[in-house]
Protein backbone atom coordinates (compact mmCIF):
# COMPACT_ATOMS: atom_id res chain seq x y z
CA UNK A 1 0.00 0.00 0.00
CA UNK A 2 1.40 3.26 -1.09
CA UNK A 3 2.37 5.50 2.08
CA UNK A 4 -0.27 8.15 1.24
CA UNK A 5 -2.91 5.40 0.83
CA UNK A 6 -2.16 4.09 4.20
CA UNK A 7 -2.14 7.66 5.72
CA UNK A 8 -5.35 9.01 3.48
CA UNK A 9 -7.41 10.88 6.04
CA UNK A 10 -4.39 13.46 6.93
CA UNK A 11 -4.50 16.42 5.70
CA UNK A 12 -3.07 17.25 1.53
CA UNK A 13 0.31 18.93 3.42
CA UNK A 14 0.93 15.77 5.59
CA UNK A 15 0.61 13.61 3.47
CA UNK A 16 3.44 15.16 1.62
CA UNK A 17 5.78 15.04 5.01
CA UNK A 18 5.09 10.94 4.62
CA UNK A 19 6.07 10.49 1.31
CA UNK A 20 9.74 11.23 1.68
CA UNK A 21 12.74 13.56 3.13
CA UNK A 22 13.42 14.81 -0.48
CA UNK A 23 9.63 15.54 -0.83
CA UNK A 24 9.78 17.11 2.84
CA UNK A 25 12.54 19.37 1.68
CA UNK A 26 9.97 21.09 -0.74
CA UNK A 27 7.46 21.25 1.32
CA UNK A 28 8.86 22.38 4.72
CA UNK A 29 12.68 23.11 4.25
CA UNK A 30 12.92 24.46 7.99
CA UNK A 31 11.52 20.76 9.16
CA UNK A 32 13.55 18.99 6.74
CA UNK A 33 16.64 21.17 7.70
CA UNK A 34 15.97 19.80 11.62
CA UNK A 35 15.70 16.35 10.72
CA UNK A 36 18.59 15.92 8.89
CA UNK A 37 20.45 17.23 11.20
CA UNK A 38 18.98 15.10 13.82
CA UNK A 39 19.41 11.90 12.23
CA UNK A 40 22.92 12.83 11.62
CA UNK A 41 23.93 13.35 15.06
CA UNK A 42 21.74 10.11 16.32
CA UNK A 43 23.75 8.73 14.04
CA UNK A 44 27.25 10.00 15.63
CA UNK A 45 26.59 9.55 18.91
CA UNK A 46 23.28 7.19 19.74
CA UNK A 47 24.14 3.59 19.69
CA UNK A 48 21.21 2.24 21.46
CA UNK A 49 17.87 3.60 21.96
CA UNK A 50 14.46 1.32 23.21
CA UNK A 51 12.54 3.98 24.49
CA UNK A 52 12.23 7.90 23.04
CA UNK A 53 10.41 10.88 24.07
CA UNK A 54 9.35 13.38 21.46
CA UNK A 55 8.21 16.24 23.66
CA UNK A 56 5.41 18.65 22.18
CA UNK A 57 5.27 15.75 19.23
CA UNK A 58 2.51 18.02 17.37
CA UNK A 59 1.83 15.42 14.56
CA UNK A 60 4.65 12.76 15.02
CA UNK A 61 6.27 13.78 11.72
CA UNK A 62 10.13 14.20 13.77
CA UNK A 63 9.48 10.74 15.49
CA UNK A 64 8.09 9.29 12.51
CA UNK A 65 10.98 9.66 10.47
CA UNK A 66 13.80 9.19 12.99
CA UNK A 67 11.91 5.91 14.12
CA UNK A 68 13.55 4.82 10.77
CA UNK A 69 16.79 5.33 12.27
CA UNK A 70 15.61 3.09 15.47
CA UNK A 71 13.15 0.74 14.05
CA UNK A 72 13.44 -1.35 16.74
CA UNK A 73 12.79 1.56 19.68
CA UNK A 74 9.36 2.56 21.12
CA UNK A 75 8.80 6.20 20.30
CA UNK A 76 6.31 8.24 23.03
CA UNK A 77 4.82 11.27 21.54
CA UNK A 78 3.49 13.73 24.11
CA UNK A 79 1.42 16.73 23.20
CA UNK A 80 -1.18 19.20 24.59
CA UNK A 81 -3.47 18.81 20.90
CA UNK A 82 -5.55 15.94 20.85
CA UNK A 83 -6.52 16.57 17.24
CA UNK A 84 -2.73 16.66 16.75
CA UNK A 85 -2.36 13.45 18.24
CA UNK A 86 -4.63 11.44 16.72
CA UNK A 87 -2.29 12.10 13.67
CA UNK A 88 1.08 11.07 15.72
CA UNK A 89 -0.39 7.80 17.19
CA UNK A 90 -0.01 6.21 13.61
CA UNK A 91 3.62 5.84 14.83
CA UNK A 92 4.16 7.11 18.13
CA UNK A 93 2.77 5.85 21.44
CA UNK A 94 0.70 9.40 21.92
CA UNK A 95 -0.12 10.55 25.09
CA UNK A 96 -1.90 14.49 26.19
CA UNK A 97 0.16 16.45 28.33
CA UNK A 98 0.59 19.43 29.27
CA UNK A 99 4.71 20.15 29.39
CA UNK A 100 3.88 23.19 31.53
CA UNK A 101 2.73 20.88 34.37
CA UNK A 102 5.14 18.06 34.45
CA UNK A 103 5.45 14.45 32.01
CA UNK A 104 4.09 11.63 33.21
CA UNK A 105 6.39 8.88 32.77
CA UNK A 106 8.80 7.23 35.26
CA UNK A 107 12.14 8.32 36.52
CA UNK A 108 14.95 7.11 34.42
CA UNK A 109 11.98 5.52 31.86
CA UNK A 110 13.83 7.09 28.85
CA UNK A 111 17.22 6.97 26.82
CA UNK A 112 16.47 9.73 24.41
CA UNK A 113 14.81 13.10 24.34
CA UNK A 114 13.70 15.05 21.78
CA UNK A 115 12.55 18.44 21.71
CA UNK A 116 11.78 19.67 18.65
CA UNK A 117 11.20 23.46 18.66
CA UNK A 118 9.04 23.52 22.06
CA UNK A 119 11.35 25.13 24.52
CA UNK A 120 10.15 28.20 22.91
CA UNK A 121 6.39 27.20 23.63
CA UNK A 122 7.06 26.97 27.44
CA UNK A 123 6.72 29.29 30.17
CA UNK A 124 8.31 27.36 33.05
CA UNK A 125 11.70 25.73 31.45
CA UNK A 126 12.86 24.97 34.71
CA UNK A 127 10.00 22.32 35.27
CA UNK A 128 10.31 21.05 32.06
CA UNK A 129 14.37 20.59 32.19
CA UNK A 130 13.87 19.19 35.99
CA UNK A 131 11.27 17.16 34.40
CA UNK A 132 13.68 15.62 31.43
CA UNK A 133 16.50 15.10 34.09
CA UNK A 134 14.20 12.82 35.84
CA UNK A 135 12.81 10.75 33.21
CA UNK A 136 16.45 10.23 31.53
CA UNK A 137 18.53 7.13 32.32
CA UNK A 138 21.76 8.23 33.38
CA UNK A 139 23.79 8.47 30.34
CA UNK A 140 20.44 9.65 28.50
CA UNK A 141 20.48 11.68 25.09
CA UNK A 142 18.88 14.88 25.21
CA UNK A 143 18.29 16.29 21.13
CA UNK A 144 17.09 20.20 20.97
CA UNK A 145 16.36 22.28 18.23
CA UNK A 146 15.21 26.06 19.31
CA UNK A 147 15.24 29.27 17.72
CA UNK A 148 18.38 31.02 18.28
CA UNK A 149 17.95 34.76 20.34
CA UNK A 150 21.29 35.91 19.02
CA UNK A 151 20.69 35.11 15.66
CA UNK A 152 22.67 37.41 12.54
CA UNK A 153 18.96 38.09 11.68
CA UNK A 154 17.42 38.88 15.37
CA UNK A 155 20.47 41.19 16.00
CA UNK A 156 19.42 43.05 12.85
CA UNK A 157 16.17 43.75 14.34
CA UNK A 158 16.98 44.69 17.49
CA UNK A 159 19.60 47.11 15.83
CA UNK A 160 17.14 48.59 14.06
CA UNK A 161 14.54 49.12 16.91
CA UNK A 162 12.32 46.11 16.20
CA UNK A 163 11.05 43.31 17.80
CA UNK A 164 13.52 40.21 17.60
CA UNK A 165 11.92 37.32 15.05
CA UNK A 166 12.49 34.70 18.04
CA UNK A 167 10.24 36.24 20.54
CA UNK A 168 6.63 37.38 20.81
CA UNK A 169 5.61 40.11 23.47
CA UNK A 170 1.57 39.34 22.89
CA UNK A 171 -1.12 36.70 21.83
CA UNK A 172 -2.80 39.04 20.14
CA UNK A 173 -0.36 39.93 17.38
CA UNK A 174 3.35 40.25 16.50
CA UNK A 175 4.12 43.85 17.76
CA UNK A 176 6.95 45.59 16.51
CA UNK A 177 7.79 42.97 13.12
CA UNK A 178 10.32 43.95 11.47
CA UNK A 179 8.19 43.14 8.33
CA UNK A 180 5.02 45.66 8.89
CA UNK A 181 2.29 43.73 7.18
CA UNK A 182 -1.33 43.56 9.20
CA UNK A 183 -1.22 41.71 11.97
CA UNK A 184 -3.96 39.13 10.31
CA UNK A 185 -1.28 38.59 8.40
CA UNK A 186 1.64 37.57 10.30
CA UNK A 187 1.84 33.96 11.74
CA UNK A 188 1.27 33.94 15.54
CA UNK A 189 3.56 31.00 16.45
CA UNK A 190 3.33 30.80 20.57
CA UNK A 191 6.66 32.00 21.37
CA UNK A 192 7.06 32.91 24.45
CA UNK A 193 10.88 32.04 25.64
CA UNK A 194 13.55 32.98 24.07
CA UNK A 195 17.73 31.68 24.65
CA UNK A 196 20.94 32.70 22.68
CA UNK A 197 23.27 29.79 22.03
CA UNK A 198 24.96 30.90 25.54
CA UNK A 199 22.06 30.61 27.21
CA UNK A 200 21.18 27.62 25.86
CA UNK A 201 24.50 26.06 27.02
CA UNK A 202 24.24 27.33 30.30
CA UNK A 203 21.19 26.17 31.09
CA UNK A 204 22.21 22.57 29.89
CA UNK A 205 25.31 22.38 32.19
CA UNK A 206 23.29 23.54 35.30
CA UNK A 207 21.04 20.85 34.97
CA UNK A 208 23.62 18.46 33.90
CA UNK A 209 23.89 17.85 30.85
CA UNK A 210 27.65 17.55 28.67
CA UNK A 211 27.00 19.60 25.50
CA UNK A 212 27.92 16.88 22.54
CA UNK A 213 27.65 19.07 19.82
CA UNK A 214 25.98 22.23 18.59
CA UNK A 215 24.27 22.90 14.71
CA UNK A 216 23.75 26.08 12.86
CA UNK A 217 20.02 25.18 11.07
CA UNK A 218 19.07 27.90 8.42
CA UNK A 219 15.38 28.90 8.12
CA UNK A 220 14.60 31.32 5.72
CA UNK A 221 14.58 29.56 2.38
CA UNK A 222 12.31 30.70 -0.46
CA UNK A 223 12.44 34.56 0.93
CA UNK A 224 14.91 36.98 -0.86
CA UNK A 225 17.82 35.25 -2.45
CA UNK A 226 20.50 37.50 -0.40
CA UNK A 227 18.03 36.42 2.90
CA UNK A 228 18.07 33.03 2.32
CA UNK A 229 22.24 33.08 1.21
CA UNK A 230 22.79 35.00 4.33
CA UNK A 231 21.11 32.48 6.76
CA UNK A 232 22.37 29.50 5.00
CA UNK A 233 25.78 31.06 5.83
CA UNK A 234 25.46 32.40 9.44
CA UNK A 235 24.16 28.55 9.95
CA UNK A 236 27.67 27.48 9.72
CA UNK A 237 28.27 29.98 12.94
CA UNK A 238 25.96 28.81 15.41
CA UNK A 239 25.67 31.53 17.41
CA UNK A 240 24.18 33.65 14.70
CA UNK A 241 22.54 30.76 12.79
CA UNK A 242 18.60 31.09 13.01
CA UNK A 243 18.29 28.20 14.74
CA UNK A 244 20.35 25.58 16.88
CA UNK A 245 20.36 22.10 16.93
CA UNK A 246 22.25 20.25 20.25
CA UNK A 247 23.11 16.62 21.40
CA UNK A 248 23.63 16.34 24.77
CA UNK A 249 24.09 13.96 27.25
CA UNK A 250 23.25 13.27 30.73
CA UNK A 251 25.99 12.78 33.23
CA UNK A 252 26.75 9.74 34.80
CA UNK A 253 26.66 11.17 38.48
CA UNK A 254 23.66 13.20 37.65
CA UNK A 255 20.88 11.69 40.29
Amino acid sequence: MNVVDEYENLPNWLRNHVIGLETLREVDYPLWCKIKHFTRLMDKYVKNVETALDAGCGFGIVSKYLSDTYPAAVFVGLDISKERLTTAQKWTTAIFCDLEKGIPLSDSSIDLCICADIIEHIRNVDLLMTEIVRILRRGGFLLVSIPNLSSFFDRMALLLGYQPFSLEVSAKGRFGDIRGHKQEDLIQVGHCTALTKKALMDMLSFYGFKILEVRGIPFHRGRALLVSAMDVLCSKIPSLSSELAVMACKRNSQS
